[in-house]
C-alpha cells in the first residue's frame, strides 16, 4: 500500500515542479533574448556609426586633396606668368603671386592623424586596384613635397630679390660716380686755356650724351635707361678718344673703369634673373609631376567614395 502510494504521488510531484519552474525558464529565456537582441542592435548601431564616421573622414580628406590639387594648378599658372615677365624684362625684379597655404596645412594635419590612415586603409576593398597603404604613403609624400617647395619658394624669391637690390645699388653707385667724373671732365675741358683739336669734339659728345640722358630719364632708378642712354654711349665715346692719346687720358681711364663696373653689374642683374628663371622652371616641372600623382589618387578613390554616399556599407573590407 505504501509502495502504491509513492508511485502514485511521484509523477504528480514532478509535474508540479516542472509546472512551477517553466514560467521562470520562459522569463529568463525571454530576458536573455531581449538582452542579446538589444546588444546586437547596439553593435550594429555602433558599426553603422563607425562606417559613417569613416566615410565622413574620407569625404573630408578627398575634398582637401582636390582643393590643394586645384590650388597648385592656379599657383603654377602664376609661376608661368612670373616667368614670362622675366623673359620679357630680365632687368626688373618681378613679383610672384602667392596663394595662401591654409588648405595644405589642413590636409597635412589630417594625414598626420592616425584615424585618417585607418579610415583610408579599412574603407577600400581588396580588389580596388591599388594598395591603400602605399597610396596613402604616396599621398603624404606628395603633399609634403609640394608644401615644402611652395614655402621654400618664398625664401628663394626673397634671397633673389635681396641680391638683385644689392647689385642695383652697386650699379647706381658706379653710374653716379660715372656722372660725377664726366661732369668734372666737361668742366676741365671748358676751363682749359689751350684746347687740343679733339677736345672740343670730346666736350660736345659728352655734353650731348649728358643732356640726352637727363631729357629721357624720368626715373632715376631705371637701370635700363642708365645703361642704354648713359653707360653705353659714354663708353663708346671714351674708347674712341683714348685711342687718340688725349691730354685727358687719366680722367678717361677712370671713366672707362666705372663704365666697365656698370657693365658688370648690368650683366649680373640679368644672370641673376635668368638663374631664378631656371630654378623656377625646374621647380615648376617637379610640382607638375607631383600634382599629376595627386590627380591619379583622386581618380582612384573618388568613385568608391561617391558610390558609398548613398550606400555607406558597400565598400567595407
Amino acid at each position: 500500500m505504501k509502495m502504491l502510494l509513492q508511485i502514485t504521488i511521484n509523477p504528480i510531484s514532478q509535474t508540479s515542479i516542472f509546472t512551477t519552474l517553466l514560467p521562470s525558464f520562459i522569463g529568463t529565456a525571454t530576458a536573455l533574448g531581449v538582452f542579446y537582441l538589444a546588444y546586437w542592435k547596439e553593435i550594429r548601431k555602433e558599426k553603422k556609426k563607425e562606417d559613417v564616421e569613416r566615410l565622413n573622414k574620407l569625404k573630408y580628406l578627398l575634398n582637401l586633396v582636390k582643393a590643394v590639387n586645384k590650388q597648385l594648378v592656379q599657383q603654377l599658372n602664376h609661376i608661368k606668368i612670373f616667368e614670362d615677365k622675366i623673359r620679357k624684362d630680365p632687368i626688373e625684379f618681378h613679383l610672384l603671386t602667392f596663394l595662401p597655404l591654409k588648405q595644405y596645412t589642413r590636409l597635412i594635419a589630417a594625414l598626420n592623424n592616425e584615424q585618417y590612415f585607418h579610415a583610408y586603409n579599412e574603407f577600400f576593398p581588396d580588389n580596388a586596384g591599388f594598395d591603400s597603404v602605399k597610396q596613402f604613403n604616396s599621398l603624404i609624400g606628395n603633399v609634403d613635397f609640394q608644401f615644402e617647395v611652395l614655402t621654400g619658394l618664398q625664401s628663394i624669391l626673397k634671397n633673389s630679390q635681396d641680391n638683385n637690390y644689392e647689385i642695383k645699388m652697386d650699379f647706381k653707385k658706379h653710374t653716379d660716380s660715372l656722372l660725377k667724373e664726366v661732369g668734372e671732365l666737361i668742366i676741365q675741358i671748358q676751363t682749359a686755356e689751350m684746347k687740343q683739336s679733339n677736345s672740343s669734339a670730346l666736350l660736345n659728345e659728352l655734353a650731348k650724351i649728358d643732356n640726352s640722358f637727363y631729357a629721357k630719364s624720368d626715373n632715376s632708378s631705371d637701370v635700363k635707361s642708365y645703361y642704354d642712354d648713359l653707360v653705353k654711349p659714354i663708353h663708346a665715346t671714351i674708347q674712341y678718344h683714348l685711342n687718340l692719346k688725349s691730354d685727358y687720358s687719366e680722367k678717361l681711364h677712370v671713366i672707362a673703369r666705372y663704365c666697365s663696373e656698370a657693365f658688370r653689374d648690368y650683366d649680373m642683374i640679368i644672370k641673376g634673373n635668368n638663374s631664378l628663371l631656371d630654378d623656377m622652371e625646374s621647380l615648376k616641372d617637379r610640382l607638375n609631376e607631383s600634382n599629376t600623382k595627386l590627380s591619379k589618387i583622386v581618380t582612384d578613390i573618388e568613385p568608391f567614395i561617391d558610390k558609398s554616399l548613398s550606400k555607406p556599407h558597400n565598400n567595407r573590407k
